[in-house]
């Protein structure tokens, strides 16, 4: 066990499926509730085959055991640290992303609302 609490096999496993898992974070997170259940099963099958978890155990509690946060939470933070980065960004393309109020109705599906959730 590493200091942390983490095993530090797992949590390097653990990293490599978020990476995988979390690109294009803003589409995931507007994903239709069954397309995301997808990429949760997925997420919590590896979780368990990494801490070897007996069929019995809630995939919460192995998640709170390693100090996991949900899937869910994690893009809301990465989306959190790029929407609030997104203005110290130099990129001609990024600059040039049109702003938009993503508190509206008619927005409701554009990736910056996911904030307001």
């Amino acid at each position: 066990m590493a200091a942390s609490g983490r095993s530090r096999v797992g949590g390097c496993d653990v990293t490599c499926i978020r990476s995988i898992l979390t690109c294009a974070i803003p589409v995931w997170a507007n994903t239709a509730a069954t397309n995301f259940s997808i990429i949760q099963v997925l997420e919590n099958k590896t979780i368990r085959m990494i801490v070897q978890a007996c069929w019995y155990f809630r995939n919460v509690d192995s998640r709170n055991a390693l100090k996991i946060p949900s899937l869910k939470e994690f893009i809301i933070k990465l989306s959190e640290k790029f929407y609030n980065n997104i203005n110290q960004i130099d990129n001609i393309t990024t600059i040039n992303i049109p702003s938009y109020d993503s508190s509206l109705e008619i927005n409701r599906k554009r990736p910056k609302t996911i904030l307001h959730k």
